[in-house]
Order: C-alpha cells, then structure tokens, then sequence
C-alpha cells in the first residue's frame, strides 16, 4: 500500500478521490474528532487528538496531491504519478496562506496552513497569534489560549 493509499484511508476514502472530496472528509472528521469536543474527558481527548493529528496530516498531504494518469491509451500500461507544486514550502507562503484563507472565513482550511508554518518553523509568532484567534473564534477557548500563551512565549524569548 502507498503512502498516498494510507492517507485516503484514514480519511476514509477511495484512492485518488478528488480535492474536493478529501476537503469535505476531512472538515467532516475534523468536526468529529477535534480534541475541544472532549474538555472533562482526557482520556478521550488524548485520543482525539492522536486521530486528530494524523487526520490533519492526511489533509496536508492529500490537498496537494494531484494524481496524473498517463495518457497512454491501454489500460495495463497506465501509470498513476504525482505532481507537487514547485513552489518551494516556507513557513511565510503558509501563513499567507492562511491569512487568506481566514479572510475568505475559510477557517479549518486557515487553521491547517498555519499548523503547516509552525511546523515548518516552530517560532512562527504571527501564525500561532492568528491561529489562537481562529480557534478562539470558533469557540475552541483552550486551544486559542495555548496559542496564544505560546506566541507571547516566544515574543519575550525574542527579547533577549
């Protein structure tokens, strides 16, 4: 099994399923297994958040994953490949990203390319500030706090 097959399984869906598809399963399973629906049971929202986190990783990589059929014209002879965009990845065109995302209140999609810039630089203060203002404007109060507390963090560590 491909990497790319694990993916859509974890997101529930068959290979090569359309970007709209994966959009729409994750914001689904998203909805489902985000850890704030779990605040008195920590049991439940530790394993929220494992399911969560590889939720999440499965959207990142499936949304920019386009899947190119050969155009060969026999079927046993077609050969299924990927195309990513040759823009180079930078913890700055994420927050963009999400800046634009988030101004077309297009949150989960906002939230996700946010997480993609603090993973790509873990002292990205502007992308954690944003992303503890969307969680706090969906209502997901200990998330934004913790953003927010990590994002001021950082501000005095810059400091000095």
């Amino acid at each position: 099994m491909s990497q790319y097959h694990w993916y859509y399984e974890i997101l529930g869906l068959i290979p090569n399923a359309s970007p709209e598809e994966v959009k729409k399963a994750y914001r689904q399973l998203a909805k489902t297994w985000h850890p704030d629906r779990f605040p008195n049971n920590s049991r439940e929202q530790k394993e929220a958040a494992e399911k969560f986190k590889k939720i999440l990783e499965a959207y990142e990589v499936l949304r920019n994953y386009q899947p190119s059929v050969n155009s060969s014209t026999t079927a046993s002879t077609s050969k299924v490949g990927s195309k990513f965009s040759t823009q180079r990845s930078t913890p700055e065109t994420h927050y963009q990203e999400g800046v634009n995302y988030a101004q077309k209140e297009l949150y989960q999609d906002a939230i996700a390319e946010f997480s993609v810039a603090i993973r790509l630089d873990s002292n990205c203060i502007k992308a954690y500030q944003y992303r503890g203002f969307i969680f706090s404007k969906l209502g997901f109060e200990r998330r934004a706090e913790a953003d927010l507390k990590k994002a001021a963090e950082l501000k005095l560590k810059k400091q000095y």
